[in-house]
């Protein structure tokens, strides 16, 4: 597609910044590993494919996996037979260039749909940028998962229905069915909730027209969409029962995998769309505005019944509405050539003075983290906020949309060049995972465990064991007996192993006494494991049969941004101990005298405290405020534990203080997660 027209200046700047940002994430695309379950399971049949030579039943550990189409995994395969291995640059690849087709694809629609809505031919470009510039959009792209092929095949064929509601072309037409069995492939019948439900319903009185294309349509549908399952159904009958399972959990609550309420895409529409998603109200009323022509009416209605359908469905997921986010796209660039009133011009000005003032605030928290070469971008999307205002006249939210386009990708691109690479380390449990498989291959021990990426990095096999506890997301068995339950808590971010002590005659074990002077005494069973010194922390490990103890002392005067690598590391020095209770003791040296920086400095030490290893935190020097949203350990202060011992008894923790007072936790599973609930 030329470069039509003339384009605004600002669409020009958002274009580049676009364009930086894909730049960005495409050079780090293999940087980060594999964080997600279903990355690590897509992977691993991909590898499995190749490896075994049959692309016909995807197999997870030679097991077969018949819940998902392989259409994705074959796009991966293909990938790797080129490049030579499934990696995690491979596996994500085929996402990331559906995403950009998919934004090629919603361009070229829109510049050849401009002409006939009065719009200028920018409005394609325009469109391509404005779906870049969704979070939900372009960050899902960056897993390896099927969603952003799906959104491009969803995105075709609404095109071809589209276009034969128009004017009724029998090429058009087929090209939508033989697009469907390829949407089909991708995910199954989901699709449909995306496609179909509006056009069949405007169309109706002519259909009977095309009937003879409609049925050489559905004939190519089934052919190409039925052979995969019709095949595999022959090879193995019990694929039937996965395929109906797979159905149930959609709208039976009892089968339900991801359960939500009923409300769930309301805030998920909003939150996948920020900071755009502000503009949403205003670009689905001018949508309405334009429902008298039938095409633009079957976009509005196509959202509204896949919106209503995924709404319906008990099984609820925020990557579900993926397939939305081209048109939302695309009625949002719409705003951007509507003339609106004064009040819409209030509106635009006071957007972009609180923008630029929210743009202005990070440029400083930026410097106070440490980023300081972002505090210039930051700075730099202040000052267009107010040049975007001086340009508010007949069409206001042209200037608003840009800017707020820009403040959207201009945050994705820092994010990915300067905070993503934090969390580059194994599956975010590189340490536990590596203790796991050198204590089972030292001791013999059979691993029975449903956890694909730690197949995909390891390459064990996954043995079923009859220690295989009910409930127990992984056993570590040894000799068909029980040994303990491996649980997963918080998303992955915080895993441990609970000996479930049977056989064993359970004793009261000290842990640590901590003086008065600010200090502790690990008790004789602890014995030191690893130290670590760096300029921004020291770190010590003590650890014993049933706990382990992390000394961290932070030097306050680095900055968060250098000071996250190491809590991670010291973290990852913690998982390597596979005992039943972890402890944290953090203290900190020369605090930071600019309020900003100790403010940053603390809350990357709470974000780290909820989500590390540790159970009990022993906050020597008060750095930690309340438990967050994200839940996390048992906090003590210095008032709670000085010159106290702490012990523990199976899973009872208690701390017994000199004047005789004890306070006892008892430690319990609530859902996922391990909790510490206080013993009257």
């Amino acid at each position: 597609m030329t470069l039509p027209g003339r384009l605004p200046k600002l669409v020009l700047a958002l274009a580049f910044l676009a364009v930086a940002a894909v730049g960005v994430t495409l050079a780090g695309l293999g940087d980060i590993d594999f964080v997600r379950q279903s990355e690590c399971r897509t992977a691993v049949v991909a590898r499995e494919m190749l490896d075994s030579g049959d692309f016909l039943v995807p197999t997870v550990n030679g097991r077969p996996r018949f819940e998902k189409p392989p259409l994705y995994y074959w796009a991966i395969a293909a990938t790797a037979a080129i490049s030579g291995a499934v990696t995690e640059t491979v596996a994500r690849l085929p996402s990331v260039l559906s995403a950009l087709a998919a934004a090629l694809a919603l361009g070229g629609f829109a510049w050849r749909r401009a002409a006939r809505l009065g719009q200028p031919p920018a409005a394609g470009w325009l469109a391509a940028l404005m779906l870049i510039c969704l979070p939900g959009f372009w960050q899902r792209a960056t897993l390896a998962d099927a969603e952003s092929m799906l959104a491009l095949a969803c995105l075709a064929v609404t095109i071809c229905l589209y276009g034969n509601l128009r004017r009724p072309r029998r090429g058009l037409l087929l090209w939508a069915y033989a697009l469907s069995a390829v949407a089909f492939m991708v995910k199954g019948p989901i699709f449909l909730f995306f496609t179909w439900p509006a056009y069949l319903w405007l169309a109706r009185c002519e259909l009977k027209h095309q009937a003879r294309w409609h049925g050489l349509g559905l004939l190519l549908f089934l052919l190409g969409a039925a052979a995969w399952y019709a095949a595999v159904l022959w090879l193995d009958p019990h694929s039937l029962q996965v395929f109906r399972s797979e159905l149930a959990m959609r709208f039976d609550a009892r089968e339900a995998t991801h359960p939500q309420p009923v409300w769930f895409y309301f805030g998920q529409i909003f939150e996948s769309t920020l900071p755009l998603g502000l503009f949403l109200p205003a670009a689905l009323y001018a949508a309405w505005q334009r429902r008298g022509d039938k095409a633009e009416a079957m976009l509005l209605g196509n959202a509204a019944a896949a919106f209503a359908a995924l709404t319906v469905l008990k099984t609820k997921q925020a990557h579900y509405l993926l397939p939305l986010l081209p048109w939302v796209a695309l009625w949002l660039g719409d705003l951007a050539w509507d003339s609106v009133n004064r009040a819409w011009r209030w509106l635009a000005w006071s957007w972009l003075g609180l923008g630029g003032l929210l743009a202005a605030a990070a440029a400083v928290l930026a410097y106070g983290y440490g980023a300081s070469w972002l505090t210039p971008v930051f700075a730099v999307l202040a000052l267009a906020a107010a040049l975007a205002a001086r340009r508010v006249g007949e069409q206001p939210l042209r200037a608003a949309l840009l800017w707020t386009a820009a403040l959207a990708v201009g945050g994705y691109g820092a994010n990915e060049a300067a905070f993503k690479p934090l969390r580059s380390f194994k599956f975010e449990q590189g340490g536990y995972f590596d203790a796991l498989r050198q204590t089972a291959a030292s001791n013999g021990l059979a691993l029975g465990f449903d956890d694909a990426c730690f197949y995909y990095y390891y390459g064990l096999p996954a043995q079923k064991t009859s220690a295989r506890t009910e409930g127990a997301a992984y056993v570590l068995g040894a000799d068909a007996s029980p040994l303990g339950r491996l649980r997963n808590h918080n998303r992955g971010r915080e895993e441990w192993l609970w000996r479930s002590g049977q056989g064993e005659t359970a004793s009261q074990q000290p842990l640590l006494s901590a003086d008065g002077g600010g200090d502790f005494t690990p008790a004789r069973g602890l014995s030191p494991q690893a130290q670590r010194q760096t300029a921004c922390l020291s770190s010590e490990v003590w650890s014993g049969a049933d706990a382990a103890v992390l000394k961290v002392a932070v030097n306050g005067a680095c900055s968060a941004k250098r000071l996250l690598p190491d809590l991670l590391a010291a973290n990852d020095a913690l998982q390597k101990q596979l005992v039943p209770w972890k402890l944290l003791w953090l203290e900190a040296h020369d605090l930071p005298q600019n309020p900003l920086s100790g403010w940053l400095l603390r809350q990357a030490l709470a974000r780290w405290a909820e989500t590390g290893d540790g159970l009990v935190v022993l906050d020597r020097d008060r750095l930690l405020g309340p438990t967050g949203k994200h839940g996390g350990p048992l906090l003590l202060t210095p008032d709670d534990f000085s010159r106290a011992r702490l012990s523990t008894l199976d899973d009872t923790l208690a701390l017994a203080r000199p004047d005789g007072a004890t306070r006892r936790w008892r430690r319990q599973a609530k859902g996922a997660r391990l909790d510490l609930q206080p013993i009257p």
